[in-house]
C-alpha cells in the first residue's frame, strides 16, 4: 500500500491525538488545505543495525533547518520510518522497537507528525498473512506512541483478510478486556470500526458489528472509526470524498440510529461527523504551526486566524443538521477534537471559536483544552 502523500501524511498524523481516546474525550485522515512546503532534503536512508531501534529510528530523521511535520514527509520520513515498523513486525520485535520510537517522539515532536500513517502501512505490508491476529495485538499492546498506529497497522491488514464475524468478536474480546486503560481502549475500539468497514465495507453491516462492543463508549468510538475509515483512512483511498460528508452525514446517521439499539452506538455517527469536520480546522492551524514565520508567543496572521475562525463556524453549522441529540453530541466531539496546543498557545483567539458553539457543555469543553496535558 503506498504511502500517502505529504500533504495527508501531516495533519492526519496530528490529527489522530485528538481521536485517539475516544472513550473519554471524542472521536487513523485528509487532505490538508495549503501545505506548506519548507526545507527539502534527500530521503533518509534506512538503517536497521540489528536489534539498534533507536539508531534505525535516528536514521530516519533528516538534516533540515526547520523541524516539523512538513519538512519531515517531504524529506521521506514517513517512507523510512515505515521500512524499519516492518522490520520490527517481521521480526517479532514490536515492543523493544515502541519503547525506541517513544523516545525519540518524545524528544522530538516531529516525529509525532508522521509517525502514525506509517505504523498504519507498516502493518498492512508485514502482516499479509495475519494468521493470529490476538496474537499480534498483543505483541504491540504495551505502547500506544504514536497513537498506536501499529495496533491500527494490525486491524488494517486483518480487515483485508475478509475476516469472519469470530474473528471480529475475538478481537472485540481482546479490546474489552482493556478498558481499565482509557487511552488504549479508545485506540482499540476505534480502530474495530476501522476493521468493521474494512471487512464488510457496508455501513448496515458494519454498525451492527460495532454494536458487539461491550461498553457504550466503546461502541460510541466504534461507530466513530467506521466514518474514519470512510471518508478520511490513514493508509487507504477513501469510499467517500471527505467534502461529501456534511451533505451525505444527516440522512447517514438517521438511518444509522435506526439499525441500532444498544445505548451508545448511535452516537458513534455523531461521533465521527465532529471527527470529520473537525479536520479543516486543525489544517488551519497546522498551516500556521508549519509555516516558517511561526513561534511560540508570535501573535497568528490575520488571514490565517479568519480560515480558523470560519473553519470552525462551518463545522458547528454542520453539526446544526442533526436533531437535538445528534447536534449536542457532534458539538461536544468537535471541542474535544480542536488541538490542545492551540487553546494552550492562543488563549485569547480560543475564547473567540468556543462562542461559536450553540451547546452550552460544548463551549465549556471548548474552553478548557488548553488546559489539558499535552501528550
Amino acid at each position: 500500500m503506498a504511502t500517502p502523500p505529504p500533504s495527508r501524511t501531516v495533519a492526519s498524523m496530528r490529527r489522530r491525538l485528538f481521536t485517539a481516546v475516544a472513550a473519554t474525550v471524542a472521536l487513523g485522515f485528509a487532505a490538508v488545505v495549503g501545505y506548506v512546503a519548507l526545507d527539502q532534503s534527500t530521503t533518509p536512508a534506512v538503517v536497521v543495525v540489528g536489534d539498534d531501534w533507536a539508531s534505525s529510528v535516528k536514521a530516519c530523521v533528516p538534516e533540515v533547518s526547520v523541524r516539523n511535520g512538513s519538512t519531515y514527509a517531504n524529506a521521506g520520513v514517513v517512507n523510512c520510518l515505515t521500512e524499519v515498523m516492518e522490520q520490527a513486525y517481521n521480526s517479532g520485535k514490536t515492543a523493544d522497537f515502541a519503547l525506541s520510537l517513544q523516545a525519540a517522539v518524545d524528544a522530538d515532536q516531529a516525529l509525532y507528525d508522521v509517525c502514525h500513517p506509517a505504523a498504519h502501512t507498516a502493518g498492512l505490508n508485514a502482516l499479509r498473512n495475519l494468521n493470529d491476529p490476538v496474537a499480534a495485538l498483543d505483541a504491540v499492546a504495551g505502547s500506544t506512541v504514536c497513537d498506536w498506529g501499529m495496533g491500527h497497522g494490525v486491524m488494517d491488514s486483518l480487515s483485508e483478510q475478509n475476516p469472519s464475524k469470530q474473528t471480529f468478536v475475538d478481537v472485540t474480546a481482546w479490546c474489552d478486556e482493556r478498558v481499565a486503560d482509557q487511552r488504549l481502549y479508545g485506540l482499540c475500539t476505534d480502530g474495530l470500526g476501522h476493521l468493521a468497514w474494512g471487512a464488510t465495507k457496508s455501513f448496515d453491516e458494519s454498525i451492527k458489528l460495532c454494536e458487539l462492543v461491550g461498553t457504550s463508549e466503546g461502541r460510541k468510538a466504534c461507530g466513530g472509526g467506521i466514518l474514519m475509515q470512510v471518508f478520511a483512512p490513514a493508509a487507504h483511498s477513501a469510499s467517500i470524498p471527505l467534502d461529501e460528508a456534511p451533505k451525505r452525514l444527516p440522512a447517514l446517521c438517521a438511518d444509522w440510529a435506526s439499525k441500532v439499539e444498544a445505548e451508545g452506538a448511535a452516537r458513534g455517527c455523531y461521533a465521527g461527523a465532529a471527527y470529520l469536520y473537525s479536520l479543516d480546522l486543525k489544517d488551519q492551524m497546522y498551516l500556521w504551526w508549519n509555516s516558517s514565520e511561526y513561534q511560540p508567543g508570535v501573535d497568528i496572521p490575520t488571514g490565517i486566524r479568519t480560515a480558523i475562525d470560519a473553519s470552525m463556524t462551518r463545522a458547528v453549522e454542520a453539526c446544526a443538521m442533526f436533531p437535538a441529540e445528534g447536534r449536542a453530541s457532534c458539538e461536544n466531539g468537535l471541542a474535544n477534537n480542536i488541538p490542545t496546543r492551540y487553546g494552550a498557545e492562543h488563549p485569547v483567539e480560543m475564547v473567540g471559536i468556543c462562542r461559536l458553539f450553540s451547546d452550552e457543555p460544548s463551549r465549556a469543553v471548548c474552553n478548557a483544552v488548553g488546559d489539558r496535558i499535552q501528550q
